[in-house]
């Protein structure tokens, strides 16, 4: 388990490329918390809490789909989250990681 270092990530593959590299449920959050204000976003906030800690698909994918169609949420945010995080999901997610 790692924090998303991608030099950590890369050694670890080139070391145990059997191995599945996890990323850390705390960093995921400390790092997509640093890419908008909170305070001015909480629902959004708490929906990626939510987003991000969810073992259930269905959950997951209902709670994508509010934060990337609501208008009230920065395209940035979502830009964000779809190109930084989306793409990686196996590493985060309790919905991948459980199988």
């Amino acid at each position: 388990m790692t924090d998303r270092d991608q030099v950590q990530i890369t050694t670890l593959e080139s070391v145990y490329p059997q191995s599945r590299i996890f990323l850390c449920m705390w960093h995921v959050l400390r790092t997509i918390r640093a890419h908008f204000v909170t305070n001015q976003f909480q629902a959004l906030w708490d929906k990626i809490k939510a987003w991000v800690n969810t073992d259930d698909v269905a959950e997951f994918l209902k709670i994508w789909d509010e934060i990337s169609s609501d208008p009230s949420v920065p395209q940035s945010v979502v830009k964000y989250l779809a190109t930084e995080w989306l793409q990686v999901l196996h590493m985060w997610s309790k919905v991948v990681r459980k199988t």
